[in-house]
């Protein structure tokens, strides 16, 4: 995010620079489409944010740009210059009070591949036997022994051992700490991926 945030504004400077350049040479005064422009990178910064403030900011700089281009008068110029810059950043920044979006952090337990798989699987059953999780894993059998036990000792599965046949059989259920920190994992990477 940040770094088209980062992308968006670099564009702003820009095109900025360029429009300053052109509009001195040609005798005009750039501060009416400056001010249009800046409406640009702010009304989409707060749009990417998810930051009401600075998405009507942004339009804010763009009514005060529309209003510009029909004044020549210097006073009425200055006042709506700094009208917007006052509405269209500062204000949101003192809204914003130094925040940053900020994400839930991912469960280190459950942010590895392998016990992240075997959650998701017994999410969807009562319970699974060790063989049927290596097959659908694809984990081999001492790396699928140690994060199983992993779980375990997290309280996120239960991990009964018997014996069918006289062969043994190793059973894993999802405990209702390991269904609850999975739906929290799930919350927060659906966080992450909201536009």
């Amino acid at each position: 995010m940040d770094r088209i945030i980062g992308w968006v504004w670099a564009t702003f400077v820009i095109t900025m620079i360029i429009m300053i350049v052109c509009s001195v040479k040609n005798g005009i005064d750039p501060g009416a489409n400056i001010t249009l422009l800046t409406g640009l990178p702010t009304f989409l910064t707060g749009q990417i944010m998810r930051f009401r403030p600075l998405i009507l900011g942004g339009i804010l700089f763009w009514v005060a740009g529309i209003a510009m281009q029909f004044t020549q008068d210097a006073a009425i110029l200055v006042g709506l210059y700094c009208g917007a810059m006052l509405l269209g950043y500062i204000v949101p920044g003192v809204f914003s009070n130094g925040k940053r979006m900020s994400f839930a952090p991912l469960d280190p337990i459950l942010h590895n591949q392998l016990r992240l798989a075997v959650v998701s699987l017994l999410v969807g059953v009562e319970s699974a036997e060790f063989n049927f999780i290596l097959e659908k894993t694809g984990a081999t059998r001492g790396n699928l022994s140690v994060q199983l036990t992993k779980l375990k000792d997290e309280g996120y599965i239960t991990i009964t051992k018997g014996y069918r046949d006289n062969y043994p059989l190793t059973t894993c259920k999802l405990a209702p700490k390991g269904i609850k920190a999975f739906e929290q994992y799930v919350k927060a990477i659906q966080d992450y991926l909201k536009p």
